[in-house]
């Protein structure tokens, strides 16, 4: 039941970070780092990527893989 909680809420802040992102970008302005990685709309494309990585790291956690994805970086560090 947890889970499907933090699936609900992961997944619309993810969205919410997409949809919004010209209101983010805004609120909290320009970033040099991604306008020069990016280009002229990095920013955008920044909160974009944003929150696209929240939506993944929210289905990778319901689903269980983070929890195999970070054993294996155990297997892997040893």
């Amino acid at each position: 039941m947890f889970k499907f909680f933090i699936f609900i809420v992961g997944m619309g802040l993810g969205f919410v970070v997409i949809y919004y992102h010209r209101w983010f970008a805004g609120i909290l302005g320009r970033s040099s780092m991604a306008e020069r990685y990016f280009g002229p709309t990095g920013t955008y494309t920044m909160w974009k990527l944003i929150g696209l990585i929240i939506m993944v790291v929210t289905v990778l956690y319901t689903f269980g893989a983070i929890d195999k994805i970070l054993n294996l970086a155990s297997v892997f560090g040893q």
